[in-house]
Protein backbone atom coordinates (compact mmCIF):
# COMPACT_ATOMS: atom_id res chain seq x y z
CA UNK A 1 0.00 0.00 0.00
CA UNK A 2 0.95 3.57 -0.57
CA UNK A 3 1.95 5.47 2.02
CA UNK A 4 0.84 9.25 2.69
CA UNK A 5 3.27 11.62 2.40
CA UNK A 6 4.03 14.50 4.87
CA UNK A 7 5.29 17.73 4.21
CA UNK A 8 7.11 19.47 6.91
CA UNK A 9 7.94 23.28 7.03
CA UNK A 10 10.83 24.62 5.83
CA UNK A 11 13.50 24.99 8.35
CA UNK A 12 12.62 29.00 8.34
CA UNK A 13 9.44 28.31 9.50
CA UNK A 14 7.46 29.47 6.06
CA UNK A 15 5.28 26.56 5.10
CA UNK A 16 6.09 25.52 1.64
CA UNK A 17 2.58 26.41 0.07
CA UNK A 18 3.53 30.64 0.49
CA UNK A 19 5.75 31.61 -2.05
CA UNK A 20 7.78 35.29 -3.47
CA UNK A 21 5.86 36.81 -5.19
CA UNK A 22 8.13 36.84 -8.12
CA UNK A 23 8.49 39.34 -11.29
CA UNK A 24 6.31 36.98 -13.13
CA UNK A 25 3.58 36.80 -10.40
CA UNK A 26 3.41 40.24 -10.41
CA UNK A 27 3.17 40.21 -14.01
CA UNK A 28 0.33 37.46 -14.23
CA UNK A 29 -1.82 39.94 -11.37
CA UNK A 30 -0.95 43.51 -13.37
CA UNK A 31 -1.04 42.19 -16.82
CA UNK A 32 -4.96 43.68 -17.59
CA UNK A 33 -3.30 47.07 -16.17
CA UNK A 34 -0.34 46.79 -18.93
CA UNK A 35 -3.05 46.17 -21.63
CA UNK A 36 -5.49 48.57 -20.77
CA UNK A 37 -3.20 51.60 -19.69
CA UNK A 38 0.24 51.38 -20.97
CA UNK A 39 0.25 49.61 -23.98
CA UNK A 40 -2.42 52.25 -25.52
CA UNK A 41 -0.22 54.88 -23.62
CA UNK A 42 2.60 53.95 -25.84
CA UNK A 43 1.00 54.25 -28.85
CA UNK A 44 -0.54 57.44 -28.36
CA UNK A 45 2.72 58.99 -27.50
CA UNK A 46 4.61 57.26 -30.26
CA UNK A 47 1.66 58.12 -32.33
CA UNK A 48 1.70 62.42 -31.43
CA UNK A 49 5.57 61.83 -31.63
CA UNK A 50 5.05 61.10 -35.37
CA UNK A 51 2.61 63.50 -36.05
CA UNK A 52 4.57 66.50 -34.69
CA UNK A 53 7.76 65.42 -36.45
CA UNK A 54 6.11 64.43 -39.68
CA UNK A 55 3.77 66.44 -41.28
CA UNK A 56 4.32 70.03 -40.70
CA UNK A 57 7.12 70.85 -42.81
CA UNK A 58 8.15 69.99 -46.20
CA UNK A 59 11.31 68.18 -46.96
CA UNK A 60 12.80 66.45 -49.90
CA UNK A 61 15.52 64.46 -51.03
CA UNK A 62 15.98 65.61 -54.88
CA UNK A 63 16.08 69.20 -53.49
CA UNK A 64 12.52 69.58 -55.75
CA UNK A 65 9.66 71.54 -54.18
CA UNK A 66 5.89 70.79 -56.15
CA UNK A 67 4.10 74.68 -56.35
CA UNK A 68 0.99 75.59 -57.47
CA UNK A 69 1.63 75.31 -61.30
CA UNK A 70 -0.55 77.40 -63.94
CA UNK A 71 -1.50 76.30 -67.32
CA UNK A 72 -0.72 79.09 -70.04
CA UNK A 73 -1.52 79.24 -73.20
CA UNK A 74 -1.38 82.02 -75.41
CA UNK A 75 -4.43 83.45 -77.34
CA UNK A 76 -2.41 82.76 -80.93
CA UNK A 77 -0.53 79.38 -81.93
CA UNK A 78 3.35 79.34 -82.95
CA UNK A 79 6.86 78.43 -82.23
CA UNK A 80 8.08 80.07 -78.86
CA UNK A 81 11.57 82.07 -79.64
CA UNK A 82 12.74 83.36 -75.86
CA UNK A 83 11.47 82.40 -72.31
CA UNK A 84 12.19 85.16 -70.27
CA UNK A 85 11.55 83.53 -66.83
CA UNK A 86 13.09 80.83 -65.19
CA UNK A 87 11.45 77.99 -63.21
CA UNK A 88 10.17 78.99 -60.09
CA UNK A 89 10.40 82.67 -60.42
CA UNK A 90 7.56 84.47 -59.33
CA UNK A 91 5.65 86.53 -61.91
CA UNK A 92 3.26 89.25 -61.41
CA UNK A 93 0.14 90.11 -63.90
CA UNK A 94 1.52 91.62 -67.09
CA UNK A 95 4.81 90.00 -66.98
CA UNK A 96 6.35 88.87 -70.36
CA UNK A 97 6.66 85.63 -69.92
CA UNK A 98 8.04 84.02 -73.86
CA UNK A 99 8.04 85.58 -76.91
CA UNK A 100 6.31 84.15 -79.83
CA UNK A 101 9.12 83.66 -83.23
CA UNK A 102 6.89 86.80 -85.02
CA UNK A 103 8.34 85.74 -88.93
CA UNK A 104 5.15 84.12 -89.78
CA UNK A 105 3.02 86.78 -88.70
CA UNK A 106 5.03 89.09 -90.40
CA UNK A 107 4.44 86.88 -93.61
CA UNK A 108 0.52 86.43 -93.82
CA UNK A 109 1.08 90.20 -93.20
CA UNK A 110 2.80 90.97 -96.11
CA UNK A 111 0.80 87.93 -97.89
CA UNK A 112 -1.91 89.79 -97.15
CA UNK A 113 -1.13 93.36 -98.06
CA UNK A 114 -0.04 92.15 -101.56
CA UNK A 115 -3.41 90.23 -101.74
CA UNK A 116 -5.02 93.47 -100.95
CA UNK A 117 -2.83 95.38 -103.26
CA UNK A 118 -3.63 93.03 -106.44
CA UNK A 119 -7.10 93.20 -105.56
CA UNK A 120 -7.15 96.95 -105.78
CA UNK A 121 -5.11 97.16 -109.28
CA UNK A 122 -7.79 94.60 -110.48
CA UNK A 123 -10.45 96.70 -109.76
CA UNK A 124 -9.13 99.71 -110.47
CA UNK A 125 -8.10 98.22 -113.89
CA UNK A 126 -11.83 97.02 -114.16
CA UNK A 127 -12.91 100.78 -113.66
CA UNK A 128 -10.93 102.15 -116.45
CA UNK A 129 -12.22 102.04 -119.85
Amino acid sequence: MAEKLLKFPDAAGEPTTAKRAGLKDLMRRNLRMILLVVVPAIAAVAGLAFYLSGGRYISTDNAYVGAQKVLITPDISGKIATVAVTEGRHVAAGDELFTIDPVPFRLAVTQAESRLAMANRLRHAQDQP
